[in-house]
């Protein structure tokens, strides 16, 4: 495939154009000596962890230290990163999401899978020792093998499980993996032995107890983790706005507050799309950010001193 724009594929249904740009993924990647792996979507179906169901884009994990040589090498292909706002975040920011005007799916590149907090680096090579190959429109693309990607689901689903309702996909899928891991003791010992790997004994530590594994609660948990079981139950964005603000110098109080309920205008319409041109809809997307912000603010202030009590 040579070097340049890519045809325009949006008239293609979503799922042929998922796996045609997974293909593209392959190549990119490769073509620029880059190791990369695809993470769930229907690998994950083939693999028996998750039911069979249509995905909207391709979810890529990256070799750590070639994350931006990756995206210059998507941008060469006409994909370009979707603006994202630089506020804070409760888990660092792992993903940037790629668009292109001509087609109909995205493409996420991850530098690290929330949930894994050991070394990226050591966590990447682990993965990629045990990669296994699938096949994506007549492509064989590199995935994560078996137990891997039933990690990668298990805290897919755990990093939000408590706030989001039990009857939501995502705790059906859930439960789906569970019965499906534990039904093969193997496996459960594999996502075990993943999950040491990665650091993620803690983060999975609900999945591996549901497994029958005896996995103590972390007494002095490090920041990182901190932050992982805040952002499991924090129920609104608020939460990392008021974390930094608690975080934050005397003297850059103001300047996080401001930046909280006046974001730039751009800011503002790459986290509310209905933020249209001109002063007046900033103004009035402005309004309803602070309103939005006043109504779950004391929820936010709770989680935060439930989950930073200790401290």
């Amino acid at each position: 495939m040579p070097e340049g724009p890519v045809p325009a594929v949006e008239h293609l249904r979503l799922d042929d154009a998922v796996a045609l740009a997974t293909a593209l993924s392959q190549h990119v990647a490769h073509g620029a000596g880059i190791r990369t792996l695809v993470l769930k979507g229907s690998f994950a179906s083939l693999q028996g962890l998750r039911e069979p169901r249509p995905s909207h884009d391709v979810d890529l994990l990256v070799e750590p230290d070639r994350f931006d040589d990756l995206l210059a090498a998507f941008a060469r292909y006409g994909w370009t990163a979707r603006p994202a706002p630089d506020f804070p975040l409760l888990l660092d920011l792992h993903s940037r999401t790629l668009v292109h005007s001509g087609w109909n799916c995205d493409i996420d590149v991850h530098h690290y899978w929330p949930g894994f907090i050991g070394d990226a680096a050591e966590t990447f090579d682990h993965l990629w020792q045990r990669r296994q190959s699938c096949a994506a429109a007549g492509v064989q693309v590199d995935t994560t093998g078996e137990a891997d990607t039933a990690l990668v689901l298990a805290l897919h689903s755990l990093r939000e499980a408590g706030h989001v309702s039990a009857e939501s996909r995502k705790m059906r899928e859930y439960r789906y993996l569970l019965h499906r891991v534990s039904s093969d003791e193997r496996l459960a010992n594999a996502v075990l032995a993943s999950a040491h790997d990665a650091g993620a004994l803690q983060t999975a530590r609900p999945f591996l107890r549901a497994l029958g594994f005896d996995i103590p609660e972390e007494q002095n948990p490090s920041e990182q983790l901190r932050r992982w079981q805040l952002n499991v139950h924090a129920r609104h964005r608020m939460t990392a706005w008021l974390l930094e603000l608690r975080q934050a110098s005397f003297t850059r109080k103001l300047h996080v507050i401001r930046r909280a309920v006046f974001p730039s205008a751009d800011e503002l319409r790459a986290i509310d799309p209905y933020v249209g041109a001109g002063a007046r809809a900033v103004a009035k997307g402005w309004w309803r950010r602070f309103a939005r912000g006043i109504r779950s603010a004391l929820q936010a202030t709770q989680d935060i001193r439930a989950h930073y009590r200790s401290r």
